[in-house]
This record gives structure tokens, sequence and C-alpha cells, in this order.
């Protein structure tokens, strides 16, 4: 079976599940975001009850490590905001970046099972950098991130809902 699309936000809610189930609540962010707030292109974040937090860079194409590089971000690495740095990328792009990346750096690959899923697998573990937490304005931040998509997606469902109904009701 093959399956020709790639949607980016199946990739991440696939990398949110697989923290999820380690009891790390996930936050998505733009490249643009993770700079700001990182110093790092970051896609997402996690945050567990201790504090543990990870900055995790989905590749969408293996030439993205080569831009973060030109960007002056080679090697990915942990700041202080962020204890353990992971890449999320697809095994034909391993052979191509592996030697990119730093041995601190963890690498998820991501292969796709379904129309709309995919399964993440862990093919190294990241090393904890430092021992810092993320500082209390910058999860301030992050929440509030995560807030505006949260309700910039419930506004669309139901903006959606109400044009389905008026569908309905005209029978079109």
């Amino acid at each position: 079976m093959s399956y020709q699309t790639f949607d980016f936000s199946d990739i991440c809610l696939a990398v949110a599940n697989y923290f999820a189930n380690k009891q790390k609540n996930c936050i998505q962010l733009t490249l643009e975001e993770g700079e700001k707030i990182f110093g790092q292109p970051f896609n997402m974040v996690t945050i567990d009850s201790k504090g543990t937090t990870n900055g995790i860079l989905i590749l969408q194409y293996e030439e993205l490590l080569d831009e973060v590089a030109e960007n002056d971000h080679s090697p990915l690495k942990s700041g202080m905001g962020i204890q353990n740095t992971w890449v999320c990328l697809d095994m034909s792009m391993l052979e191509y970046c592996l030697p990119k990346l730093d041995e601190f750096t963890g690498i998820l690959i991501y292969k796709r099972v379904s129309e709309q899923g995919y399964k993440i697998s862990e093919y190294r573990k990241a090393e904890k950098m430092h021992d810092y937490p993320h500082p209390a304005d910058t999860l301030s931040e992050l929440l509030n991130i995560q807030a505006k998509r949260y309700w910039w997606l419930e506004n669309y469902r139901r903006t959606e809902s109400i044009i389905m109904q008026e569908m309905e009701d005209l029978n079109l």
C-alpha cells in the first residue's frame, strides 16, 4: 500500500502522542517561534511533571538540517530552556543526516502506517545536557502559544459545523 500525500500535522500528532505516552506534554511551535524562544528551530517542545524538557525538530526533508546549519545553529543543541534535543526524520534521511547530528541529539524515526497515521520509533535516545528547567516566563509564553492554537482550532471546528448545518438545511 502506497501513501502519496505528506501531512506535517499528522506527523506532529504522532510525535505528540509518542511523548504523551511518556507523560510529557507537547506544545507545537513554528520554526520562528522555536528560534525566538530557544534560539533553535524546534517544531515542538515537551515538558513533564518533573520539569524535564525536550526540543524537537521534525525534518520534512533532509536539506532542512543544512538550512539550520547555514543559520548558525549547527549542531542542534540544548539551550538553557531545553534539556534534551531530538530530531524526527524518515528512515530514508538517516544516512544523510546522521553525520550532521552530535552524539547527544536523540533520533526519532517516523514511518507512515496509514493514510493519516505515522508510527514513531526511537533510533537513539537523547542525552540530557543540563538540569535547568524552563524559566517561568518561557513556560507562560509556551502556554500562551498553545492556548491561541487551541482556541483557533475550536473556532475553526465551530465555524465548520455551522457551515455544514447550513448546507444541510439548504439540502446541498
